[in-house]
């Protein structure tokens, strides 16, 4: 989020910190800058209630389920059960690619900057405006961000009774990122 410039905290704590308020702000709701489920950090990762109205309308044969890490660790694997699951054929994958990685940036106003002027220029042609870019975001790009391992802990904290909750629905226990049958 704060890599293509929709998030104005510089740190995942501050913008998890401003989740309640942004959740209860209508002028929030109506004025942000992307998609407002982007901004809800935490509430957007409580699986068991959104598996829950799911299951109140389709059996849970017709519910694929699977977990990130299962998905890193055995990736032709996964997407070979997946189309098992869909009744397709098996995919001949020769590699798998990763390139959905985050960013950092070193000034969330110039990633602002380059998201709402530099790229309109630049899809508007206009002269020198994709060199701009080019260069400025290979000057304000840094590796990813770490989360704090406090952050860390909280979340893990928080989440426990929603993971809890989705191992009994699904099997899926994302604690250890395993899936097993539902109890």
């Amino acid at each position: 989020m704060v890599e293509h410039s929709y998030e104005i905290h510089s740190t995942f704590e501050d913008a998890l910190e401003a989740e309640d308020r942004r959740f209860h702000s209508e002028r929030f709701r109506r004025r942000r800058w992307g998609p407002f489920w982007n901004f809800m950090y935490f509430r957007s990762g409580l699986y068991a209630e959104q598996v829950e109205k799911y299951l109140e309308h389709f059996p849970r044969e017709r519910l694929f389920v699977t977990t990130l890490p299962q998905l890193i660790a055995q990736p032709f694997e996964v997407v070979n059960e997946i189309c098992t699951f869909l009744q397709l054929a098996p995919l001949d994958l020769k590699v798998f690619p990763r390139d959905g990685t985050s960013k950092g940036v070193k000034s969330t106003k110039l990633a602002v900057l380059d998201q709402r002027l530099l790229k309109p220029l630049e899809y508007r042609r206009m002269p020198g405006a994709e060199a701009s870019r080019a260069s400025i975001n290979r000057w304000n790009r840094t590796p990813r961000p770490a989360m704090l391992p406090q952050t860390h802990a909280d979340l893990m904290r928080r989440f426990k009774p929603d993971l809890l909750r989705l191992r009994e629905l699904v099997g899926v226990d994302r604690l250890n990122g395993k899936t097993s049958e539902p109890s």
